[in-house]
């Protein structure tokens, strides 16, 4: 039977073994033309897309911080028992459209703004017309500093209610969504949120919309 001293002096043989395997392996690839290059860029890539993912989840909770406030302030709508609204066709989720981008309004030359489309949808993702205040923020969060949102937008019910599109299928809202300035990425998180008129209830979404930058 082997003593413990001769099981740990084979175990710290391993690793010693295994560490140099490691540090060999990595010299192997500092020494290959442009080896070190292209792992100083790997490794300054996943340092990035790091620091974008904190940046976002800081910006969620930041908005569910600002949400639970302003759902605070909000006064209650009426509505009805929630039994006679299960007897209804009702929203059940919302959803920003793939064809959400840029545009530039009234027959333009130039870029002017966002084209967001937003989806109503019932229980099983059928669209359904719905009325109600839809509240739009658009974020760059690649920018390395100041504020990384580029604008927010409200529409009030009566409002929203004139932008449902229905023919040719797509069945959804279109609202424009005019910026300042232009974003300097192409990479905009869009963030939806929509209080329900009928039913109170509040839902919201957020989507990464890679959008156009050029006029062409």
């Amino acid at each position: 039977m082997r003593s413990t001293s001769s099981l740990y002096f084979h175990v710290g043989t391993a690793t010693g073994m295994v560490a140099a395997l490691g540090l060999i392996l990595l010299a192997g690839c500092a020494s290959t033309p442009g080896g070190y290059q292209v792992f100083q860029q790997n490794i300054a890539l996943q340092n990035e897309n790091a620091a974008l993912k904190s940046k976002l989840q800081r910006q969620q909770a930041r908005m569910k911080v600002l949400e639970a406030q302003l759902a605070a302030r909000t006064p209650r709508v009426a509505t009805l028992p929630a039994a006679r609204l299960a007897e209804l066709f009702t929203v059940h989720a919302i959803k920003i459209q793939s064809a959400t981008s840029t545009a530039r309004f009234h027959g333009g030359t130039t870029l002017r703004g966002f084209r967001v489309f937003v989806a109503t949808l019932m229980t099983h993702g059928q669209p359904l017309p719905a009325t109600g205040k839809f509240t739009i923020s658009a974020f760059d969060l690649a920018v390395k500093t100041g504020s990384t949102r580029i604008g927010q937008w409200a529409f009030s019910a009566r409002r929203s209610k004139k932008l449902w599109y229905g023919p040719f299928g797509l069945n959804c809202f279109a609202f424009d969504c005019p910026w300042r300035r232009p974003p300097a990425h192409a990479q905009i998180t869009f963030r939806v949120r929509f209080r329900d008129a009928l039913t109170g209830r509040v839902f919201t979404v957020q989507r990464l919309v890679r959008v156009n930058l050029t006029s062409q």
